[in-house]
């Protein structure tokens, strides 16, 4: 299980003693930086393992994280592209651990065609924006939307070392908001979105994703059940002024499937 790292493991693979050694670098190529205590910290209270940030973009309140299963499956990415895109279409920000797996992947692109803000969390340092294609190119949609790209890891760093470790730290930092959404889920997942409910999170399952094992024992555990975003909106209290559906004349796309938008 993805437990929390002692801090012998967090001053070695975290950066956060040298960030101010690295602040004129990190300065010159405007990559900012978010310390404890400052308005828009991304993380919620209680969770002490990160104390600074670098970051792209401006902090914003952002309560809600996503989890994703890493599968491939076409009805499913379809699903998830559909239910991103009414969440962003009714402006409910979402944070991200930025899988590269199709389900996530298709919520990210629903996500990001309706305009949704984006909290993205880097494991490889945020100055590998500059020299990852794949990263630069989503970090410039997630800013272009006004979101915000967050790394906890030093700017400069290359080596690969303990890379599975730092994305699964990557995603349990993503996670620490009041609420979760599992679109499916993994092992590794399962054990961060267990913490996070012992950490008092709150969790939604998509009743779509109950294929996957681990979502179907947290629905038994008590997680609240959602078809869709709107419903899931409307049992946080809020207000839903647009509804997503299939439709092959739809204005948004996705592998070849229109989706329609009702807005009331």
């Amino acid at each position: 299980m993805f437990l929390y790292m002692s801090c012998m493991e967090k001053e070695r693979i975290l950066s956060v003693g040298n960030y101010r050694r690295l602040w004129p670098q990190a300065w010159e190529k405007h990559v900012g930086f978010i310390e404890r205590g400052e308005n828009g910290f991304p993380l919620m209270e209680g969770c002490d393992d990160v104390d600074v940030f670098t970051l792209f973009g401006e902090p914003f309140e952002c309560d809600t994280a996503l989890m994703c299963a890493s599968i491939s499956d076409d009805r499913l990415e379809d699903e998830a592209y559909r239910f991103g895109l009414e969440l962003a279409l009714n402006g409910w920000p979402v944070s991200s651990g930025g899988r590269s797996g199709g389900i996530e992947k298709a919520f990210r692109a629903g996500f990001l065609d309706g305009d949704g803000r984006l909290e993205c969390f880097l494991s490889d340092g945020i100055m590998s924006v500059f020299s990852n294609r794949r990263l630069r190119r989503l970090s410039s949609v997630v800013l272009a939307n006004d979101g915000a790209v967050y790394s906890c890891y030093e700017p400069d760093v290359s080596d690969r070392e303990g890379r599975g470790r730092r994305m699964l730290f990557k995603e349990y930092l993503a996670t620490r908001k009041r609420r979760i959404v599992v679109l499916g889920l993994s092992k590794s997942g399962k054990d961060i979105v267990e913490q996070a409910l012992m950490s008092g999170s709150e969790v939604y399952v998509h009743t779509s994703f109950m294929s996957s094992q681990c979502a179907r024992m947290l629905a038994e555990d008590g997680a609240q059940l959602v078809d869709s975003a709107a419903h899931f909106i409307l049992l946080q209290g809020g207000r839903v002024t647009s509804r997503v559906y299939p439709d092959g004349r739809g204005q948004h796309f996705y592998e070849g499937r229109g989706y329609g938008v009702f807005s009331s």
